[in-house]
């Protein structure tokens, strides 16, 4: 099995600036590090997805004839072409 290799991140003072608003704006007794105003968040595959889309970064899906798939409301299905 091959271990992988740790990564060094140095701390300007830009970003400890950032980590301590991000720390400030918390939420106290919130155990979850992935939350949406303390709800878990369980999925962040629909958001990835639909940032993708706004960044322009997806292929519209087509079926194996090269037809353009579309969903239930007639729109064409966006597949993001990266991945997190």
């Amino acid at each position: 099995m091959r271990m992988k290799k740790g990564r060094i991140l140095y701390r300007n003072e830009e970003l400890m600036e950032e980590m301590r608003a991000l720390h400030s704006g918390r939420h106290l007794g919130c155990p979850n590090v992935f939350h949406s105003n303390g709800t878990p968040i369980k999925d962040f595959r629909g958001a990835w997805s639909s940032a993708c889309t706004k960044a322009g970064l997806f292929e519209v899906l087509k079926d194996y004839i090269g037809n353009v798939v579309t969903d239930t409301k007639g729109k064409s299905v966006k597949v993001p072409t990266k991945i997190f």
